[in-house]
């Protein structure tokens, strides 16, 4: 009984630190946002890999969507960089994260 305690309780403990990462991502990319002179409304922003010496990691460059079809490339600067380091580590050469700006989630 105390093992499948302490399974749920570390789950809990991952989940809510995931939320806090993930909030801290948007936060982030929002920063960024209202700093730009934007084309119209943006809806979505899209990060691919870039590789580094010890493997590939999120780039601070992400596309962005706007609600007409636009794409405009961001820097987004080290603001996100410790935040996608942290969340999703070292990943694949063909990895994406996609962020919904309406909605808030993120599809990695």
């Amino acid at each position: 009984m105390t093992t499948i305690l302490a399974g749920k309780l570390a789950r809990a403990l991952r989940d809510a630190d995931r939320v806090d990462n993930d909030a801290a991502i948007l936060d982030a990319i929002s920063e960024v946002l209202q700093r730009e002179v934007l084309h119209g409304t943006a809806t979505g922003v899209v990060f691919s890999t870039t590789e580094w010496d010890n493997g590939y990691f999120f780039s601070v460059h992400g596309n962005v969507l706007f609600a007409d079809g636009y794409v405009r490339r961001i820097d987004f600067d080290s603001i996100v960089d410790e935040a996608f380091t942290e969340e999703y580590g070292c990943r694949g050469r063909d990895f994406t994260l996609a962020i919904d700006l309406r909605t808030g989630t993120m599809d990695a």
